[in-house]
């Protein structure tokens, strides 16, 4: 790539993201109104809602429409006989082979061995899950949003940085070539600076496709829009104070409410050793043509027939089913439990090392914020020294360039640090603030 193509290239990148710049709260608020991922866990509340109102209704039972119709080959009355019906005159009663039949029909359960009560109690586990699944959908989805946008605003400054420093290179290559021509330096040292300056592009190219991948990431989490990185900094990240103060996990409380489900999934599992009892009733009518034998043969007739019952079963043996559905309740929730308890090992190791970690890289960014002041001083010294004659034109590229690269370390330090605060506060869950 030309020179001249690639400062016309630096120089393009930042008035495109003025066009399009987006700050990075304005990209995570993008990212929580239009990422598909993240619409996903809240259908998944919605889900939840309605399997709690399928349970509950199904305390009421159900009515339903019926029909019938069958054809027989002798006929059939429409109506059970009884004794005093026959008695007022058997030739009266209808009679048929094409026997139609419709009414309501309604069965409820009256006692299931707390098997509804504890599904009902189960789905309103199951949303609350979904609640804090969705909540950790959007930590999750707020802390990839803003590692991200760091990312690409690292790589983009990083690219900045070494392009000025292969600007340097490549004063410095013209310096070296002419004192090559001269007979001043030997050709080595035209192939060292060479490979230096090409060493510095190859890097300012990386750093700039990387800010690319970063930005196609970001229109993945977004949704499909295209927010490209503004030029404005981030600032510096706050105390680690308020994230240690939230002590709780939503992570923690899924493995509480999985245990609650087993239990809730034991005690349900005892419900076909319990008796079973239901109402059931039905109202409607019977009617059809009366058959060639009848009397009043071709003639419709109907009858209006109802009748309501209880019914009661209970299971004396079912050869071990029961006790085993018994068991592997009681397994799940030993297998939760131990979970659980990992899981609180687990929180608490991730954000003793996700301190650390950000310890460090505070450690890192205060040293290397010391490193460019004492190059900035060493850099302005070498200045005076080359404009007064004491040191040649290489010395002072050469301290020049030495500027960029620890002007590259420090910026790539300070994403990283502010990289480890949001790890932190991905860890606490403390990135959402709605």
């Amino acid at each position: 790539m030309p020179m001249l193509f690639k400062k016309l290239f630096y120089l393009l990148l930042p008035i495109s993201s003025l066009l399009y710049a987006m700050s990075m709260e304005e990209t995570v608020a993008l990212g929580l109104t239009y990422n598909q991922q993240l619409q996903s866990a809240d259908l998944q509340i919605s889900l939840a809602d309605e399997q709690k109102r399928e349970s509950a209704s199904r305390h009421f039972g159900k009515i339903e429409a019926v029909a019938n119709y069958s054809h027989y080959n002798t006929p059939r009355t429409l109506f059970p006989l009884t004794p005093a019906a026959i008695a007022t005159g058997a030739s009266k009663i209808a009679t048929t082979q094409d026997l139609f039949s419709a009414g309501i029909h309604y069965q409820a359960s009256l006692f299931s061995g707390y098997e509804l009560q504890d599904t009902e109690a189960v789905a309103e586990l199951q949303r609350k899950i979904a609640s804090l699944k969705y909540r950790l959908a959007r930590e999750e989805l707020i802390f990839t949003i803003r590692s991200a946008y760091i990312d690409a605003l690292g790589a983009q400054a990083n690219a900045k940085a070494w392009e000025h420093y292969s600007e340097a290179m490549e004063t410095l290559y013209s310096a070296t070539k002419r004192m090559v021509s001269l007979g001043k330096k030997a050709e080595v040292e035209l192939l060292k600076v060479d490979a230096e300056r090409l060493g510095s592009e190859t890097n300012a190219e990386l750093f700039a496709a990387q800010r690319e991948s970063m930005v196609g990431l970001l229109t993945v989490l977004t949704g499909g829009t295209r927010p490209l990185i503004p030029l404005e900094d981030i600032p510096i990240v706050p105390s680690l104070q308020s994230l240690r103060d939230a002590a709780s996990s939503s992570r923690i409380q899924i493995n509480d409410l999985l245990i609650d489900q087993t239990e809730k999934n034991e005690h349900k599992s005892h419900a076909s050793s319990l008796p079973q009892a239901g109402i059931e009733g039905y109202y409607g009518y019977s009617f059809g043509p009366n058959d060639p034998t009848n009397p009043y043969s071709g003639n419709w007739e109907h009858q209006e027939l109802w009748n309501i019952g209880l019914n009661l079963q209970w299971n004396i043996l079912d050869f071990g089913t029961s006790s085993a559905k018994q068991q592997q309740a009681r397994i799940l929730k030993i297998q939760q439990k131990h979970s659980k308890a990992h899981t609180v090992l687990q929180v608490e190791q991730d954000r003793r090392e996700g301190t650390i970690s950000f310890n460090t890289a505070k450690r890192r960014y205060e040293l290397a914020k010391k490193e460019y002041a004492l190059a900035q001083k060493t850099e302005e010294i070498e200045t005076l020294r080359y404009q007064e004659g004491e040191i040649s034109m290489n010395d002072f590229l050469l301290q020049k360039a030495k500027t960029q690269m620890i002007l590259s370390e420090m910026l790539s330090s300070r994403y990283a640090l502010l990289k480890a605060y949001y790890i932190l506060e991905y860890l606490y869950e403390q990135g959402d603030t709605q």
